[in-house]
């Protein structure tokens, strides 16, 4: 069976240095797609635009971050503590207008109209060595089974691009 859809973004993130050890940024997000219902729900949310903005978010598989239509918001605060360590704290809103739902058979429904907006955030210690950073992080997840998470690192999370992107 050939599926066809439309995905349209519209993005925009901008850093201003405020001190020479403290930086502000922030960020906006959209996405719509066309995509219609496949045979089952989890089936339809793994082709939906996904909203992924932290360090980790590609690991996860969230649904309640996961729509055909949504925006979103973020405030991004960099402090470099010393010559290699910085510490971040990230705050995002996120709000869907155009979401989907399972019913008691596992078909798709679809929703419409803003609803209130969900929660992601992380406070994060950096370290910056030469072979990678090494980083200790808190994720905050709102409407997520588990909404705290602590993770340490060391490297880059790197990620192909998904199959039908």
């Amino acid at each position: 069976m050939d599926r066809n859809w439309v995905s349209i973004e519209a993005s925009f993130e901008e850093y201003t240095r405020i001190t020479g050890k403290y930086t502000f940024g922030w960020m906006f997000e959209t996405k719509f797609s066309t995509v219609d219902s496949f045979d089952n729900y989890q089936g339809t949310l793994i082709y939906l635009p996904a909203f992924e903005p932290l360090f980790d978010s590609q690991t996860y598989f969230l649904d309640n971050y996961r729509a055909q239509g949504y925006i979103a918001l973020g405030m991004k605060h960099l402090l470099n503590l010393t010559k290699n360590l910085d510490f971040r704290f990230e705050l995002y809103a996120y709000s869907p207008f155009r979401r989907i739902r399972q019913d008691f058979s596992q078909e798709t429904l679809v929703e419409t109209g803003f609803r209130r907006p969900s929660f992601l955030g992380m406070a994060a210690l950096i370290y910056n060595t030469l072979p990678g950073p090494l980083s200790l992080r808190l994720n905050y997840i709102e409407d997520n089974s588990v909404q705290l998470g602590l993770m340490l690192s060391f490297g880059y999370l790197i990620f192909n691009k998904k199959s039908f992107e």
